[in-house]
């Protein structure tokens, strides 16, 4: 898996995170899609521009977690302390996005 340049960290706070994790066909765990609520309301982290949909999650408080599945990875998610910086990184090519599957 390769990814462009174009690497952003992003603070979490308390609360959502406001994005499902999915992963694409060599099991690389990336944002899969934006959490609307159910009223509707986008989470503030779609609204920001900064990440989209099938971004790569590359690490969570500073510590790579490139070949972690989406499980170990929301895993990790969950038990980090908060603030928690989440890293996303775009990937090199438009093909990556078509191969986005759910976890299993």
């Amino acid at each position: 898996h390769l990814y462009s340049k174009s690497v952003v960290d992003i603070v979490f706070g308390e609360g959502p995170l406001g994005f499902v994790i999915g992963k694409n066909e060599e099991n690389f765990s990336l944002l899969k899609n934006f959490d609307t609520k159910e009223d509707g309301t986008r989470p503030p982290l779609e609204g920001c521009g900064a990440v989209h949909k099938g971004d790569y999650i590359i690490a969570v408080n500073g510590e790579s977690v490139v070949f972690m599945g989406p499980k170990e990875v929301k895993s990790r998610l969950k038990k980090s302390s908060r603030p928690m910086t989440v890293r996303f990184a775009r990937p090199c090519s438009k093909s990556h996005y078509k191969t986005i599957v759910s976890p299993e």
